[in-house]
């Protein structure tokens, strides 16, 4: 099912090469300038002289005009990510393209690797948390790359073994909200039962929805316009949609009734956390 959005991207890449390589070119002697120029006004500037300040003057209103005309180089599309650090995916998705998933059909991979240790683990669950809260986050750490994530949008998809979810839990993952930001299904095993079935001549419905995914895809991103008038790296902007009165109000019943299910004997006290984010999701 996921064909049609990797045949999109592969295409979309391959189009989009040509210009990408041209503004990442233009964008390092951006980059080399803006350095030396750096360079320049720390030296005079340690100098202290007073017959350098008109060059001082002259190099710091010289820096200001290249960082108020940025080579923004617009990212590549890259809709989904599999094995992958928490940091990789933070400045991965604040660079490169703005709407993209973590997909794993083997989340041992992801937050149970041997390379996954227990911070480590405990970082990437507190960052799909922050993304699926949909805000923005800049990251304040003296260590951390710079990756602001602003106007992302972010989907997650694990599979995982029973006993890793436990091993999750163990670390903290409902103590911090993730599963209660999660829809979680558990389905029963087929093993035993999967006898050889001949494969079907066609699935009619297939190419329609391989179309339909492929229409979606070539629709033009909604993205913040002055944000990039401003040279900032694409930000996505979506248009909000309202609930209609009637849905509203069945929206907030059910909010109301779980909420007053969540105090102290309420049928709900042992999974507050579940439950609190239920009405959202």
């Amino acid at each position: 099912f996921s064909r049609a959005a990797r045949e999109w991207q592969d295409r979309e890449r391959e189009n989009r090469l040509p210009e990408y390589r041209r503004a990442a070119a233009m964008a390092k002697p951006w980059h080399a300038r803006v350095e030396g120029v750096k360079k320049k006004i720390s030296t005079l500037a340690s100098k202290d002289a007073e017959s350098d300040q008109e060059e001082l003057h002259r190099l710091r209103d010289r820096l200001i005009e290249l960082e108020q005309s940025p080579i923004i180089v617009q990212p590549l599309p890259l809709l989904s990510y599999e094995d992958v650090t928490p940091a990789a995916l933070a400045h991965g998705l604040a660079i490169g393209w703005p709407s993209a998933g973590l997909f794993s059909d083997e989340a041992g991979t992801v937050v149970g690797g041997h390379g996954m240790g227990e911070d480590s683990a405990t970082s990437l669950l507190a960052l799909l948390n922050i993304l699926w809260d949909g805000r923005d986050f800049v990251p304040t750490r003296k260590q951390a790359a710079v990756a602001e994530l602003r106007g992302r949008r972010f989907s997650a998809f694990l599979m995982m073994q029973p006993d890793l979810l436990h091993k999750l839990i163990e670390r903290g993952a409902r103590h911090i909200g993730f599963l209660a930001r999660f829809l979680v299904a558990a389905p029963s095993s087929t093993m035993g039962t999967r006898t050889y079935r001949e494969p079907p001549a066609g699935w009619q419905a297939l190419p329609a929805f391989e179309r339909a995914i492929t229409r979606l895809l070539e629709a033009e991103l909604p993205v913040d316009k002055s944000g990039a008038d401003r040279g900032l790296a694409m930000r996505l902007n979506p248009p909000i949609m309202a609930l209609d009165p009637a849905a509203k109000r069945a929206f907030v019943d059910y909010h109301d009734r779980v909420e007053i299910e969540l105090g102290q004997f309420g049928e709900f006290e042992a999974v507050r956390d579940i439950a609190a984010k239920s009405a959202e999701n």
